[in-house]
């Protein structure tokens, strides 16, 4: 098994701290998730290009990523769809299912440091 690593600063008005966490899912397949790697690479280079300001107009960042597998778009069904979009990314699992992933190094506070794939891990 494989997971991604994610190192990140984050905090509030008062301080900051660096933290490192790992995504909550296995893969076995290890192209898989090297593509959620390089998704996870994309979608945080299109938040420092369109979206840092938390004034990005959705229109724009929909033109120019909307077709990456990794863009999310809820068709207007919330009141922020330029910051759910850069907020959260689709990933994928070894069966090909996609799903949203809210990312936690997101936001006004936080700064992306790196990803990396760990392992593998044998499973017990």
């Amino acid at each position: 098994m494989y997971k991604i690593k994610v190192s990140y600063q984050t905090g509030d008005s008062f301080g900051t701290e660096d933290v490192e966490m790992t995504l909550d899912f296995d893969w076995t397949d290890i192209n898989v998730v090297t593509q959620n790697l390089k998704r996870i690479k994309e979608h945080y280079e299109m938040y420092q290009e369109m979206a840092e300001s938390y004034h990005a107009p959705f229109k724009e960042m929909k033109k120019k990523y909307g077709k990456k597998d990794w863009f999310v778009d809820n068709n207007g069904n919330t009141w922020d769809p330029a910051g759910t979009a850069s907020r959260s990314l689709c990933l994928y699992l070894d069966d090909g299912a996609k799903f949203n992933y809210s990312c936690p190094w997101r936001g006004y506070f936080e700064t992306l440091y790196g990803a990396e794939i760990i392992g593998p891990f044998l499973e017990v």
